[in-house]
């Protein structure tokens, strides 16, 4: 009995583990989760972790922003919270960025995009297959959950208060986190959109028209184009060929209910 014991505490210790690191130049601390043949990035926006504080987790937008970008001479500069007033935030919660997925925790200033998103294609320029395929909503929420359930348990978090918020596509996958942990009490959302992505396009074609800028029926024709679009979306086919609607298909669901 003792040696199976031991072989589940083996086992348990191959499929989870993790650690834990200051970010070098910044007031950052980072973790790494390795768990399903996944390994998550997440920083806490701290350096001491003796305070008892609820937890706020921000989830970023589209595209494979990194939580860093290296400028050189020893200068990291935190990307996903720089619109906010950490300092006050600070004050009252343990804030959590997890890393995109794929996408280094710090990246070379000059591995970024034009608008500092991560060009993992560094042969092409471009944005990585293993990005594409990994960038689905089921897959945020998989690894929001494992990050929140790690942290309830840890004494510096007051896990009677956690919150989730999320900026544009981040705003939908804090509604999913919400919505599937229990542990979740409050939400707030940035650049919210409940509906699926193709109706807020078609939205936006008919307001062209309604306000004169474009003819009915140019927007039948970009209409029936969408709809096209849309259907190859759903198909497997598709998808195989064409990584980046992997994306299109998990985000083209409707989060109202």
């Amino acid at each position: 009995m003792k040696k199976a014991f031991l072989l589940l505490i083996f086992i348990g210790c191959i499929n989870f583990s993790y650690s834990q690191n200051r970010v070098e130049g910044t007031d950052y601390i980072s973790f790494t989760i390795e768990k399903e043949n996944d390994k998550i990035d997440f920083v806490i926006a701290d350096t001491v972790l003796n305070t008892k504080k609820p937890l706020l987790l921000f989830c970023q937008g589209s595209l494979p922003m990194p939580l860093f970008m290296d400028m050189g001479s020893n200068r990291i500069v935190p990307m996903p919270l720089e619109n906010f007033d950490l300092e006050e935030m600070r004050k009252y919660y343990h804030v959590v960025v997890i890393s995109m997925p794929k996408t280094p925790m710090i990246v070379k200033f000059e591995e970024l995009s034009d608008q500092y998103y991560y060009l993992g294609d560094t042969i092409n320029k471009r944005i990585s297959k293993e990005f594409f395929l990994a960038d689905y909503s089921e897959n945020y929420l998989r690894r929001a959950n494992v990050v929140i359930d790690y942290l309830k348990n840890k004494e510096f978090i007051d896990a009677s208060k956690v919150v989730v918020c999320g900026h544009s596509q981040g705003s939908r996958v804090a509604v999913g986190i919400a919505s599937s942990n229990k542990n979740v009490t409050h939400l707030g959302l940035f650049g919210y959109n409940y509906e699926r992505r193709i109706d807020g396009i078609i939205k936006r074609t008919r307001s062209r028209a309604e306000n004169g800028v474009t003819s009915w029926e140019d927007v039948d024709s970009i209409q029936a184009e969408q709809y096209q679009f849309y259907k190859d979306i759903l198909n497997d086919d598709s998808l195989k060929a064409t990584p980046h609607l992997t994306s299109w298909r998990s985000f083209s669901k409707s989060t109202i209910d």
